[in-house]
């Protein structure tokens, strides 16, 4: 599932604008250590199954981070709309972002942090971080 999302976002001009197209500064989960900014992170956050008094219903809202990095806290939240509009509201019924089949994406909270360099030998980050809901299909287990 992230990978597929990281593979839709290194397909939309308005991402690579910012992280480039050859040195793929998209990651799952977590920044490589010295990374180059601005960088992108996705992570899966949980993922809640529906499901009904028969049983599984065969769908899960899985919650998605997507953090933009950078040395400027302008530039983080202009990467951080970018992500907006590709993500935000996204309703393609069965359509899909990858392989994975989405029924929807919902753009859930947003919030600029600024990470302090620990030492003279790191520099301060700033990241905006954006919590959507993907909505998707499951199988559903037969017994």
């Amino acid at each position: 599932m992230l990978s597929d999302i990281v593979t839709y976002l290194e397909g939309k001009t308005t991402i690579t604008d910012y992280v480039g197209t050859s040195d793929h500064r998209i990651y799952v989960a977590r920044r490589p250590q010295g990374d180059t900014l601005p960088s992108i992170v996705v992570d899966m956050i949980s993922s809640d199954h529906v499901g009904h008094l028969n049983g599984a219903g065969g769908i899960v809202q899985s919650s998605i981070e997507i953090t933009s990095y950078s040395d400027s806290s302008l530039e983080a939240e202009q990467m951080g709309d970018a992500v907006r509009l590709v993500f935000d509201g996204f309703n393609s019924g069965d359509g899909s972002i990858g392989t994975l089949k989405v029924r929807g994406v919902d753009l859930i909270s947003s919030s600029l942090v600024y990470v302090p360099p620990i030492d003279s030998s790191d520099v301060g980050v700033y990241s905006w971080e954006q919590d959507y809901d993907f909505w998707h299909p499951e199988t559903i287990p037969s017994f």
